[in-house]
């Protein structure tokens, strides 16, 4: 029961990143988290072959590729962000004398 139950895990969290990938912002999700997600995952597939769990290997392939993909998605929004020049500008005040 232990085993299956962790086929519902690796399920949830595929869910949970697709969700992600459609609903959040692009700028909602941090690089850092991004990048140890896809390390610990990674180290998750290694682990299942080194035991020959085949199957568990093949779900957290699966999440390691839509979080190294979220990492791309968000990479790319900041990167693009940065050359389109989108930072907080402030409005200059005009003074009454200009107005009338």
């Amino acid at each position: 029961m232990v085993f299956q139950s962790s086929y519902i895990g690796l399920v949830l969290i595929m869910i949970a990143w697709l969700l992600q990938l459609y609903y959040a912002k692009k700028d909602r999700i941090k690089k850092r988290f991004i990048i140890l997600y896809v390390l610990g995952t990674a180290w998750i597939v290694i682990d299942s072959l080194i035991y020959d769990n085949v199957t568990v290997a093949i779900f957290n392939i699966i999440i390691l590729a839509l979080a190294c993909f979220v990492l791309i998605k968000v990479g790319h929004y900041q990167i693009s962000n940065k050359k389109n020049g989108a930072k907080k500008t402030k409005k200059k005040k005009v003074s009454k004398k200009k107005r009338k």
